[in-house]
């Protein structure tokens, strides 16, 4: 039965991550440049500290005002290069192992608790699962998610995979 694959079957692995000490401007450049939502944020052992989601950078975004200033860039830039990723980052993040079911994923995107989870093994980042994984397996959609980044990200952030 679907519910009971595993997450490592679905979950996307090549990943971009930031760590805890990077400046915001890096988030900044990852969002502008490629299509993510989410990013998970590690310690350089590659543990999981937290995740960035667009929403939370655009809530500390001036320019996501309806009331743009000329300044607007400038000040974005500034305060972007002020602030670590661990000044917005969501800390208290669910995640899950790769034997996890997408059951299991499935319960809490339907409590809206996360719109992304991070899959851990043994400690380390090892995938993310969003509800587009789901809805890819679900339909059996051809293209795997596994290999959903192109390769010129990896020249902003770090990666894992």
């Amino acid at each position: 039965m679907l519910l009971e694959t595993p997450i490592a079957d679905c979950m996307t692995t090549d990943l971009v991550t930031l760590n805890t000490e990077d400046t915001v401007d890096l988030a900044a450049k990852i969002f502008k440049d490629y299509r993510l939502h989410h990013i998970p944020v590690t310690d350089e052992a590659g543990q999981l500290k937290g995740i960035i989601s667009k929403s939370d950078f655009l809530s500390i975004s001036y320019g996501a005002s309806l009331f743009q200033k000329h300044n607007t860039q400038d000040y974005n830039q500034a305060m972007y290069r002020s602030l670590l990723t661990k000044d917005i980052m969501t800390k208290d993040v669910i995640s899950l192992s790769p034997a996890d079911t997408i059951k299991s994923a499935l319960d809490i995107f339907i409590q809206n608790k996360f719109r992304a989870i991070p899959i851990e093994n043994k400690g380390k980042l090892v995938g993310i699962v969003c509800p587009i994984n789901l809805i890819q397996i679900a339909y059996g959609y051809p293209d795997s998610p596994k290999n959903a980044i192109p390769k010129k990200i990896f020249d902003h952030g770090r990666t894992t995979g």
